[in-house]
């Protein structure tokens, strides 16, 4: 098989399945034993009924054929081509069946029938499906059951077919002399040659029965074990009829004729849900892939976000120590203390990679115990600059006993100075008042703690205050709307929880409570 080469894959019927389709067959059975029970009753004859009953054979005779043909031609099976050719030779074969049959056109049929012929096309027809299904069942257990060109497979078997149907019509027409009698006149059975016939198609369809046993069953075997269990109730039934139109009679054909269109209905049914299914999986992929794209976007973003602040700290404290050493009297100290603050800063550019990528990955970094106060007082010297830059007062409240905390150090610290730089921002615009930020840290109770981050600044629009948290959500013009929602990340994913709420004077308090470590002390 080549590497293009399409599998075979037969979908496992469920239980809802298996459960219809054994309704439907004690639904068949319970009707063919309440007929046979009734007895034979003499019915009038009407001529019109089996046109009309051959007519609807053949349409879905030719639908459930082209179903087949199309899945043949997709799989390349040869096993649904060989099943598909027994549909449509049924399908044409009803066709001489309608023709011939007495008094449906003629008194006697036409193509020069004979009492007989339209029995033996009977025959022909109730031959040609289980005949199928055995070679659709013994090719589909074998290995190499494709074919390399499905359009010319398709054609010869069409072909094939087709004349297989007109050579039988044709002996059933012009050489049925040849053949033994199975009808006496017109309506009553030659007992002998036709109860010989009915055991021969009989013994076929168990055949077939066994075939589509043995083999692994799909959705479609369960289905056509229901139609030959069918045509055996139909065979049963014409066997116990004493000719053609009585009650037995007519109900033969109608559980015949039920049993193909089931197979009909039952393809076009999986056929939607396998369409469906395909929908829903492309959807799926579809929408994975969109996923996909927004977290390259998100990581593409808060790295713009998180990465742009100490790295222009970088360039800034750089070129401040190149000019304290470029001048007439350079300033040694203040140089030094520059290039401190370019190794801070680029410090903590390693620190935002980091943790940004443990944000965007499942699972949380590396977990140890410190002080939250002492990190809030690292956090506050680092961004010192920031603030005097701003002339922004920073006031802290710590509760001295504050117990440790277990969590990623790194994680939290991005969520400080993301609400420092939060609150910078919103203070850059204030005018004609004080710029002040507010900290306090405290003990909730045994198992939480609580830092409160509160800055008087232009505050949060009340329309924007359901979405502050949603992904690239934000009210600035520079922004890229991810501060607030990796905040919320890392208290979440260290089995917290962040919150904000605007002041009811100015600016906005963003609260993060997280959990205290279990083994930690106070100080």
């Amino acid at each position: 098989m080549s590497r293009n080469q399409p599998q075979l894959i037969e979908m496992l019927p469920d239980r809802q399945q298996i459960g219809a389709a054994i309704g439907v067959a004690c639904l068949l059975l319970a009707g063919s034993l309440w007929v046979i029970l009734l007895g034979e009753i003499k019915l009038p004859a009407y001529e019109a009924f089996i046109p009309v009953v051959d007519t609807l054979l053949l349409v879905s005779d030719a639908v459930t054929a082209t179903l087949l043909f199309a899945q043949a031609s997709v799989l390349r099976s040869r096993a649904f081509m060989a099943l598909a050719s027994g549909y449509l030779f049924t399908g044409l074969i009803t066709i001489t069946h309608a023709l011939t049959f007495p008094g449906a056109f003629t008194a006697k049929g036409l193509l020069e029938a004979s009492p007989s012929t339209t029995a033996w096309v009977a025959a022909f027809w109730r031959a040609g499906l289980p005949l199928a299904v055995i070679v659709y069942s013994r090719l589909g257990l074998q290995n190499s059951i494709h074919f390399s060109q499905p359009a010319i497979g398709i054609a010869a078997s069409v072909g094939g077919t087709v004349v297989a149907a007109i050579g039988l019509s044709v002996v059933a027409t012009h050489y049925v002399d040849l053949l033994p009698p199975l009808l006496d006149g017109t309506r009553d059975w030659n007992l002998p040659n036709f109860l010989t016939v009915v055991g021969i198609l009989f013994a076929l369809c168990l055949a077939a029965i066994a075939a589509l046993i043995w083999r692994r069953r799909s959705y479609l075997d369960i289905w056509l074990l229901v139609m030959l269990l069918a045509w055996l109730l139909h065979l049963l039934l014409i066997a116990m009829s004493s000719g053609r139109f009585t009650l037995t009679w007519y109900t033969a054909y109608g559980v015949g004729s039920i049993s193909q269109i089931i197979v009909t209905l039952a393809l076009i049914a999986e056929a939607s849900r396998n369409y469906a299914r395909l929908a829903l999986s492309v959807a799926a992929l579809k929408e994975e892939r969109e996923s996909k794209l927004m977290t390259m976007e998100g990581l593409t973003a808060a790295l713009a976000h998180e990465v742009g602040q100490p790295l222009t700290a970088i360039g800034n404290n750089a070129n401040a120590g190149l000019n304290w050493l470029s001048r007439e009297h350079p300033d040694v100290d203040k140089a030094i203390k520059s290039l401190r603050a370019t190794i801070d800063a680029g410090n903590r550019t390693a620190e935002v990679v980091r943790t940004i990528r443990a944000a965007f990955r499942k699972g949380g970094g590396t977990a140890t115990e410190f002080c939250l106060n002492d990190l809030i007082s690292d956090t506050a010297a680092l961004m010192r600059r920031d603030l005097s830059r701003e002339k922004i007062a920073l006031r802290m409240r710590l509760e001295e006993t504050l117990p440790a905390i277990l969590a990623d150090r790194a994680q939290v610290q991005r969520a400080l100075v993301n609400l420092f730089t939060n609150a910078i921002e919103s203070l850059a615009s204030v005018e004609g008042r004080s710029r002040r930020i507010l900290i306090q840290s405290s003990r909730l109770d045994d198992r939480q703690l609580q830092i409160e981050f509160r800055d008087n600044g232009g505050g949060i629009p009340p329309e924007a205050m359901p979405h502050i948290f949603e992904p690239f959500f934000t009210t600035k013009a520079t922004g890229t709307g991810l501060g607030l929602t990796l905040c919320r990340t890392v208290a979440e994913e260290h089995g917290g929880s962040f919150w904000a709420s605007p002041d009811i004077a100015v600016g906005a308090t963003f609260i993060m409570r997280l959990p205290r470590s279990s083994c930690g002390s106070g100080r």
